[in-house]
């Protein structure tokens, strides 16, 4: 993270660290990152795609740590469809409602789209967010510029070349290991 705050600053020409805090800056690369994985969320992008096994207790069981959305449930092999309630479920159903799944069965595969914590002093940028590096920072030095200004939306050919980029980004690399921490590079983003 050091080294993502110290590619800041030169962008920013704070080196001396007289204009920006460390968590200030921290707090930019934050709604970076909570803008790239809002746009990930809303196409669906298999990069934020995980799975969980879930075995309910009275019918419900607790939704995993940062679940954003469901893309599927699985019980005994069979993908069972979304009802917008948790009464009156049957065998082939299931229902998300404030923070828990509701189902009738003993286990399911839940496969659901995860939203990424937020980083701190202490973490490593691992994937899928890697790949998102130069955005991020070109997102995070333009929040820091800003910080003075009234908020206003971003302007409209900006906002959809960022769009397509993260959509273009997500789609080639939806075959990445999501595992394993991806060391820093300082690239520019194109």
């Amino acid at each position: 993270m050091s080294e993502l705050i110290q590619t800041l600053r030169r962008e920013l020409n704070d080196t001396q660290r007289i204009e920006y805090s460390d968590e200030e800056l921290l707090s930019y690369i934050n709604r970076a990152k909570d803008f790239i994985v809002d746009e990930l969320l809303g196409i669906r992008s298999p990069l934020l795609l995980k799975q969980a096994v879930l075995t309910p207790t009275n019918g419900s069981a607790p939704l995993p740590e940062h679940f954003a959305v469901e893309h599927a449930v699985i019980a005994n092999g069979v993908p069972l469809q979304s009802s917008p309630i948790p009464y009156n479920l049957g065998r082939d159903s299931y229902s998300v409602f404030d923070g828990s799944l509701y189902v009738n069965a003993d286990s399911v595969l839940l496969y659901y789209y995860a939203r990424i914590p937020d980083l701190s002093f202490d973490s490593s940028i691992d994937e899928p967010l890697a790949l998102f590096i130069p955005l991020l920072i070109v997102l995070a030095v333009m929040f820091a510029k800003n910080r003075t200004m009234i908020p206003v939306s971003l302007e409209p050919t900006f906002l959809q070349d960022l769009r397509r980029k993260i959509r273009d980004y997500s789609l080639r690399n939806t075959s990445i290991a999501m595992s394993a921490p991806v060391k820093f590079r300082a690239i520019r983003w194109k």
